[in-house]
């Protein structure tokens, strides 16, 4: 790896850690995953589920004070979703915790950001932050309900940017946040 991709790629993470910081109702879809909740206050207060028929990687592996789920596109091992939730307290909003993580990325060579703005998903408001670092393509979702901060971040190359970029909307779409009582 180049040294440009070596410094890129520790620093997207650092960047993803931070931002994870950060921060319905149940599916009918067979293909949703039902994630168990945690005990609070460690990582998130709550249950959410998402669809995607993906692989997955990982399942609530505790990182830090965040539990992270991976998924990868069976046609394409580059291509992953990730998805990272602890409860909100004591975590940056999640604009607050997204303005971060762009202006820290902003640094990186190569730096191309393809949008940022607020959006709504799932039925909640959340910020939508799409950037290119060399030579691969990322995609992140910033939003907290019910006193959860979820991260949805992911990364593919640039060839396979588009068809990526248009499944990762609609998982991004299809988490429901499950509040407790």
């Amino acid at each position: 790896m180049t040294k440009l991709k070596t410094t890129a790629a520790v620093t997207i993470a650092v960047v993803s850690i931070i931002a994870a910081g950060c921060g319905g109702g149940k599916s009918n879809d067979k293909t949703a995953v039902a994630r168990p909740s945690a005990n609070p206050p460690l990582y998130r207060q709550t249950h959410y589920d998402v669809e995607t028929n993906w692989p997955q990687d990982a399942s609530d592996r505790k990182v830090g004070h965040y539990l992270e789920s991976v998924w990868h596109d069976p046609a394409n091992l580059s291509s992953k979703l990730v998805i990272d939730s602890r409860a909100s307290d004591g975590t940056a909003p999640p604009l607050a915790a997204a303005e971060l993580a762009q202006i820290q990325a902003n640094q990186l060579p190569e730096y191309h950001e393809r949008s940022f703005k607020k959006v709504t998903i799932g039925g909640h408001p959340a910020i939508h932050w799409a950037f290119d670092v060399a030579g691969e393509g990322y995609i992140e979702y910033f939003f907290a309900e019910c006193g959860t901060s979820i991260f949805l971040h992911g990364s593919t190359s640039l060839v396979s940017y588009e068809p990526f970029a248009r499944f990762y909307g609609i998982a991004a779409s299809s988490v429901k946040i499950l509040c407790e009582g």
